[in-house]
């Protein structure tokens, strides 16, 4: 005889309600971005893994935002001010 539910009711199963992977803000790459994030790291002003408006990359560039592509105005790789090379780098 089954009672009420099963295995999983009421919301969902796995992962419910907001969503599954990435959901709400979002869980590997979410709010502020956590592997690439506001300033952008590799990728994203105020991207995830690429963020904000774009998929892989995105914000004002392509692999490195800010304001260019490799190399962006406060990058990371190479920029302004970057860490590898960069203008006061």
């Amino acid at each position: 005889m089954a009672v009420a539910s099963y295995i999983s009711s009421g919301s969902g199963y796995t992962n419910g309600g907001s969503g599954y992977i990435n959901g709400g803000s979002g869980y590997i790459n979410g709010g502020s971005g956590y592997i690439n994030g506001e300033s952008g790291y590799i990728s994203g002003d105020s991207g995830y893994y690429s963020g904000g408006s774009g998929y892989i990359n995105v914000g004002r560039g392509y692999i490195n935002s800010g304001s260019s592509y490799i190399n962006g105005g406060s990058g990371y790789i190479n920029g302004d001010s970057g860490y590898i090379s960069g203008g006061s780098g």
